[in-house]
């Protein structure tokens, strides 16, 4: 797999947003745009367009046992982190004193669907525990999602955006 240099540029843009966002109640008093949000969205735009060039000349089967293979050999490169990070934030809360808003149902709620990756789907979870996660669950569902993309795009090519992509006669052909 060839890396793309050219999109080192970016990435450090994204980062610098989402630091300037964590960091802006030291560097600033007046909240000027959502700069994490930004960065963000950066790096969803970056991580789909790196799957795409990825896979685009690759025959990856699209069934629902390949989605779930895919989406599993992503996972293991993370998820042992979420599980350290996550029970050192429960070690965390047992030795500040456990207290947990929605009670005891809504603690077993919120570590099944964290354990998961799921809790992304369940608005009133989503930050809950390591509230970072919540991009780690819009993330698998991505993965989970990549061989059907793969398939669609392959199947439908010769079409708008395949013009626009190869040769560039987009505007002549649809204006």
């Amino acid at each position: 797999m060839q890396k793309l240099y050219s999109l080192q540029g970016l990435r450090f843009l994204a980062f610098i947003l989402i630091f300037c966002e964590h960091a802006g109640g030291i560097l600033w008093k007046t909240k000027y745009m959502s700069f994490g949000s930004r960065g963000v969205e950066i790096f969803f735009v970056l991580s789909g367009f790196l799957v795409a060039y990825n896979y685009r000349d690759s025959n990856i089967a699209y069934n629902l046992k390949a989605s779930f293979f895919y989406m599993l050999s992503k996972l293991r490169k993370f998820y042992a982190l979420h599980i350290i990070i996550f029970l050192i934030i429960l070690f965390s809360m047992e030795r500040h004193g456990f207290h947990y808003v929605s009670g005891i149902i809504g603690f077993i709620r919120d570590v099944f669907l964290n354990i998961t990756l799921l809790q992304s789907w369940y608005d009133p979870s989503k930050f809950t525990f390591n509230g970072v996660t919540w991009f780690l669950s819009c993330i698998v569902f991505a993965y989970f999602c990549v061989p059907f993309i793969v398939h669609f795009f392959k199947k439908n090519r010769g079409g708008i955006l395949d013009n626009f992509s190869t040769d560039h006669t987009f505007v002549k052909n649809y204006t």
